[in-house]
């Protein structure tokens, strides 16, 4: 199921005709969608109801070269570029994290194609045809991360027939975040005052569950190869749901209590992971 408060909203722009991909991007390896930026003009739009500061891009299509990607944000009178991005994707030529300072005093909404939200628009910095894109969401960890750990974590006998472990990321992502919704974590909706669980885009440091969630991936990687709780992969599994239980019950978050997805004093590391955060 679809968590329609997760969701990015995504539209590609050609010329300024826009493709609104929304649904078949906020999962991954489910659906997929193939674009082209061929020219200067055209951008990417990812936008939110407040600001962000990371997102994780599946790609599939072959890669073809590396370039500089850009990042604009609206600051009220024109779009700017962001001047301390982070690419893993190499101009939309892989997979990868993209991650930019949250603090941007002035960013602003502005309306794209209708709707009026906080938008990033993204372009590769040289042409890229047929990119096909599964899935622009967030998660905590990659197959890369899984490869400091275990390097060969990604050939083909543990990727049982897919391209890459990023439903398993997804997976680890949900388990983590209903961890934190059962220890009482919440936010307070700006527009009616009330308590609200916390989904992904709540935690404002994502670097504070990576390791852990490298963990549970493995955990669970190491699960479905297991016949037997107590052959190879069934002791491996546990292993590193031990190192899970570890490094989670000792997690120290910044949450975005305000939901303005800004780093608030009171936000920034406030306590460890039961602490219960109320209006």
């Amino acid at each position: 199921m679809i968590d329609k408060k997760m969701n990015l909203i995504v539209k590609h722009d050609n010329n300024t005709v826009f493709t609104d991909y929304s649904h078949k991007m906020a999962t991954y390896s489910r659906d997929a969608v193939t674009i082209s930026i061929t020219t200067a003009e055209d951008y990417l739009y990812v936008g939110f109801n407040k600001p962000i500061s990371a997102m994780y891009i599946d790609i599939t299509s072959a890669a073809s070269s590396e370039s500089t990607l850009t990042l604009d944000y609206w600051n009220g009178s024109s779009y700017v570029t962001v001047t301390n991005l982070s690419d893993d994707t190499l101009g939309l030529d892989r997979s990868g994290f993209i991650r930019w300072d949250r603090e941007l005093d002035d960013h602003a909404t502005v309306a794209v194609d209708s709707s009026t939200l906080y938008w990033y628009r993204l372009n590769p910095g040289t042409d890229r045809a047929s990119l096909v894109i599964s899935g622009i969401n967030l998660v905590f960890s990659d197959d890369y991360e899984l490869s400091l750990e275990q390097p060969y974590i990604s050939d083909s006998e543990f990727l049982g027939g897919e391209s890459s472990h990023i439903k398993t990321h997804v997976a680890v992502r949900n388990e983590i975040v209903q961890k934190f919704r059962n220890k009482n974590y919440i936010k307070i909706d700006p527009i009616t005052g009330l308590n609200e669980d916390i989904n992904v885009w709540d935690l404002l440091d994502i670097d504070e569950v990576k390791l852990a969630a490298t963990y549970l991936a493995l955990s669970k990687i190491y699960f479905q190869l297991s016949d037997n709780p107590e052959d190879i992969w069934g002791v491996k599994s546990e292993v590193y749901q031990n190192k899970f239980n570890k490094f989670i019950n000792i997690a120290r978050l910044s949450i975005d209590v305000n939901d303005d997805g800004l780093v608030d004093t009171v936000e920034n590391k406030p306590g460890f992971a039961t602490r219960i955060f109320k209006r």
